[in-house]
């Protein structure tokens, strides 16, 4: 009887062990996804900055407004 239950104490402790590393590696992940995604909306729009100013300094230089145009 006592075999029986020291089993399934090793099963129990085995299993919490799994389920925490599964856990740990689950958030690992979501959390390098979120930085990428984060990271990847940034750069895009700190392209889409650079562009907007580019566009508005020769708007400025040229003294032409690019919205006359279809």
């Amino acid at each position: 009887m006592a075999l029986f239950f020291s089993s399934l104490i090793a099963i129990y402790i085995g299993a919490l062990i799994i389920a925490a590393i599964s856990i740990s590696v689950i958030t690992v992940f979501c959390i390098c996804a979120v930085l990428t995604a984060a990271g990847s909306a940034a750069f895009v729009w700190a392209i889409w900055q650079i562009v907007k100013k580019g566009a508005n300094l020769l708007k400025g230089f040229s003294g032409v407004s690019y919205s006359k145009f279809p």
